[in-house]
């Protein structure tokens, strides 16, 4: 089982050129004190993106972990789903999605149960412009997309990176995960949370999960044409 997960990092000249620690993963709670042996499921390995802090910590934001056992479905566990092709946030359902995260509340304490919001997504271009130079904050690229605060002024914030954006595709209904939270630390000092796009990542993603290689496409394509050719 392979899942895509990210904020493995604490700070990049601590992280670079080492293995990832391995996380715990706690499956079908909406409360840290159900985060125990019974809800614990064993990690295999971490697989970080080969350029993960090419030059900040929110480059290349992603990586994928392997659990040793496959998962049972059932009400409280189900995968969101990767998006297919052409999937890339250009039709989604009132333009926001839904993010759940344990990160701090209003009184700046770490939340006991899980949380979620609804999140309108903002243009490429304000959030680019809300960042740019900054050391501190993300250069906002094609890879990346951003959200603002709810209607009521709610925000992502500290503790709430790692967490997935789920959005609805309008022409088909499919809901898939658009992104992974790189940025939490808007709260009320920052005015946008930004993602980690994950159809950018998906021919990456597909690599390690099939073993794909840039010549897999060619390769399988030529064994069809050969096939179809050998018919009578």
């Amino acid at each position: 089982m392979i899942c895509v997960f990210k904020d493995l990092k604490r700070h990049m000249n601590n992280t670079q050129g080492q293995d990832p620690v391995l996380p715990k993963v706690y499956l079908g709670i909406t409360g840290r004190a159900e985060a125990n042996a019974s809800t614990e499921v064993a990690v295999v390995k971490v697989v970080l993106h080969p350029g993960f802090q090419n030059q900040s910590d929110w480059d290349n934001d992603l990586a994928l972990i392997q659990l040793k056992e496959p998962l049972v479905m059932c009400d409280k566990v189900t995968p969101i789903p990767l998006p297919e092709r052409g999937q890339n946030l250009a039709d989604t359902v009132r333009g926001s999605g839904i993010i759940t995260g344990w990160g701090w509340g209003i009184f700046f304490t770490l939340a006991t149960s899980l949380k979620h919001l609804v999140l309108p997504l903002v243009s490429h271009s304000g959030c680019k412009a809300e960042y740019e130079g900054s050391e501190l904050t993300p250069s906002v690229d094609d890879n990346m997309f951003c959200t603002g605060p709810s209607k009521y002024e709610e925000n992502v914030c500290f503790g709430d990176a790692g967490s997935a954006l789920a959005v609805k595709d309008a022409e088909n209904g499919d809901i898939y995960a658009a992104g992974i939270l790189s940025f939490d630390k808007s709260c009320k000092r920052y005015k946008y949370g930004v993602y980690m796009k994950i159809s950018s990542y998906l021919p990456w993603i597909h690599s390690v999960i099939r073993g794909d290689t840039e010549k897999s496409p060619a390769l399988r394509s030529d064994a069809m044409s050969k096939m179809y050719s050998w018919q009578p």
